[in-house]
């Protein structure tokens, strides 16, 4: 994995990436919140001090099915009344 240029220093030889760890680090950098159901962390080791310094804001998840949203009818199932 390559991380060049700022907001990215030199990750510690040994520091273990994952492709799932992708996806939070770049949600981190733009100010999205990440989902605690994601797969993955934000890659802290490869950040600069600036960085370090803002939290790592979190959601419960982005999935459409929040319990507390009225999810829209599913299209793909047959109405009765056609």
């Amino acid at each position: 994995m390559v991380l060049s240029g700022s907001p990215f220093v030199p990750i510690p030889e040994g520091e273990e990436l994952l492709t799932t760890d992708i996806a939070p680090t770049v949600m981190f950098l733009m100010d999205v919140p990440v989902g605690r159901d994601m797969h993955g962390r934000v890659i802290k080791p490869a950040l600069t001090d600036e960085w370090l310094l803002k939290p790592v804001t979190t959601i419960d998840s982005h999935s459409r099915e929040d319990p507390r949203v009225e999810q829209p009818p599913d299209l793909m199932t047959p109405q009765d009344d056609l």
